[in-house]
């Protein structure tokens, strides 16, 4: 029922802020734009770019810890499974960094790899549960949606965040870190 909705919800408002990498009968996989779409397409998923201060950060917009802005933008890749009761991976990539990393819903960065082998990545630590999962969903993943997701990487790779991000959504700010700002 979940990914039926995530189906509808891609036809609404939301075409702007989100782009559609790769979409067949059991998979989605897009780029939010906005911390809007971020917060939507992250559902039911303990994800720290559906926030305010998380969205900003893992675009590459504004270093909260560093108060720098990136001159890079960073990656935000969602993968929706119809499968698997509307399971999800996210798939964060900084270019800048070289650093890549893997999380399924529970939120925790779990696989951070270097390199660009992002769908065949190598844990640092031993292989936990959770990374056995993520490496099981990764398995699922077609190869023509890999090689959209690379393509993509590289048709967009040194753009500045702020030329491709929306950063105006503010309506999804906790109250927390609208207090931050």
């Amino acid at each position: 029922m979940k990914y039926i909705k995530y189906y509808e919800e891609l036809n609404k408002d939301l075409s702007q802020e989100v782009d559609i990498i790769y979409k067949d009968s059991n998979l989605i996989c897009l780029m939010p734009k906005s911390q809007k779409a971020s917060k939507i397409y992250g559902k039911d998923a303990n994800w720290c770019q559906k926030g305010f201060t998380g969205f900003n950060f893992n675009s590459g917009n504004f270093n909260f810890m560093t108060k720098t802005f990136n001159s890079e933008m960073n990656f935000i890749v969602r993968f929706l499974f119809k499968k698997n009761k509307g399971r999800k991976i996210r798939f964060t990539y900084k270019p800048l960094e070289n650093l890549f990393f893997w999380s399924n819903e529970s939120g925790a960065h779990v696989m951070f790899t270097e390199g660009n082998d992002f769908f065949n990545p190598k844990p640092k630590k031993a292989n936990s549960i959770i990374e056995q999962d993520i490496l099981g969903l990764i398995k699922e993943i077609p190869q023509e949606c890999k090689d959209k997701v690379i393509n993509y990487i590289n048709i967009h790779k040194g753009k500045h965040p702020k030329d491709f991000y929306t950063y105006k959504n503010t309506e999804y700010q906790t109250n927390r870190e609208k207090k931050q700002k």
